[in-house]
């Protein structure tokens, strides 16, 4: 994964933990589906989910080239963007306000939006670029055109003309860029959560609904030894034996007890 990331011969970790979160997702998807099959048959299964192998999996699609084309693929910096996907336009071009935006042309009507909404007629009348296979042999003839047109706007200018011109877009977003994402605002995941200090923060959950539950947090982050008498009681410890390890600080406990989010 990190040879497909990074430049050749640059490899690069992924930004996300991707692996982690891969390898955890797979194993519910495993112990879900053993739990509908002991529905079925009366009979249970040892589940295993890996990290190396979720590296792998997640990595098949260029495994499988590779396997196919004998010899090592281009890592995705090297593939000149749209050019190894089939794509005339298919990259990221930066805005005047240092931000990247990713456009991807991905048929005539998008190519004719496009053109329309950033004023790229003369583009769009030429007999050369109105096929994807001929803007991917004239990309040299596009690409410097489009890239002018984007340093001419700020990303947010940028954004509204693509969504006007419905083609597929993406702004590239900071962690803290992303909040504002209206999409994001709208999905309903992102959740408040309390921190120790007291600061109520909007922190992004699980990327699934259902008209049945939702999901949200049991508990806020909790203070260093802030439930430690819950928790020490819930292992059977006796009260006066979680006071002595506190006094002889061999466990520490502040703040209040451990306590749900919402009612039960």
């Amino acid at each position: 994964m990190a040879y497909m990331t990074g430049p050749l011969g640059s490899p690069m970790r992924a930004g996300p933990s991707v692996i982690d979160i891969g390898a955890a997702t797979y194993g519910v998807l495993a112990t879900v589906a053993a739990i509908y099959d002991r529905e079925k048959t009366g009979k249970g299964q040892l589940i295993t989910s890996a990290l190396f192998e979720t590296t792998v999996f997640l990595s098949v699609q260029h495994i499988a080239q590779a396997i196919i084309e004998g010899h090592p693929p281009l890592p995705m910096p090297s593939r000149g963007m749209g050019s190894r996907l089939g794509w005339g336009v298919y990259q990221l071009f930066e805005t005047g306000d240092s931000r990247h935006v990713f456009i991807a042309i991905t048929s005539n009507a998008h190519w004719e939006r496009f053109c329309q909404e950033l004023g790229l007629l003369d583009l769009l009348a030429d007999p050369d670029l109105d096929t994807n296979l001929k803007r991917c042999e004239n990309r040299p003839k596009i690409i410097p055109r489009i890239e002018a047109a984007a340093k001419g706007m700020t990303s947010a200018e940028l954004v509204a003309k693509l969504e006007t011109a419905r083609v597929p877009y993406s702004p590239v977003n900071s962690p803290l860029d992303v909040l504002d994402d209206p999409q994001l605002q709208a999905s309903g995941t992102l959740h408040d959560v309390t921190m120790a200090d007291g600061r109520t923060v909007p922190i992004p959950g699980l990327p699934v609904s259902s008209d049945a539950f939702t999901p949200e947090p049991r508990y806020d982050p909790p203070a260093l030894g802030q439930h430690t008498r819950a928790l020490l009681t819930e292992l059977g410890y006796p009260t006066s034996e979680i006071e002595r390890l506190i006094d002889a600080r061999v466990v520490r406990a502040d703040g209040p007890t451990l306590t749900h989010k919402t009612d039960p």
